[in-house]
């Protein structure tokens, strides 16, 4: 917030000469992914043991990536595949020991 409070006199002037479903549209696209977000964060905490969910968070890169090549036909350099592949052996080193013992624990 502090970042773009210089900015905040020309959001004054730009917000009168705005259309309403661009103002409506911003303040959706700011609140409702951050509250189902901050929702499903917390579901998942209540089953998942925190420092596993925090290491899950490695995977997000990947699927990115994979989404921009399905999606948007954007076919990934070589280096950010091979990024891809380092974040997914990441998340594989972190988060695998405590899902085997989970999945250990529940049988």
């Amino acid at each position: 917030m502090l970042a773009c409070l210089p900015f905040a006199p020309r959001l004054v002037a730009e917000l009168s000469r705005a259309p309403a479903s661009a103002i409506a549209a911003v303040v959706y696209m700011g609140v409702s992914p951050t509250a189902a977000a901050f929702l499903l964060w917390g579901y998942a905490l209540t089953h998942t043991p925190a420092g596993v969910l925090t290491s899950s968070s490695l995977i997000v890169p990947a699927i990115t990536v994979v989404l921009a090549w399905t999606i948007l036909g954007e076919v990934p350099p070589p280096l950010a595949a091979l990024g891809g592949v380092l974040c997914l052996a990441g998340a594989a080193v972190a988060i695998l020991p405590a899902m085997l013992a989970s999945l250990r624990s529940r049988t």
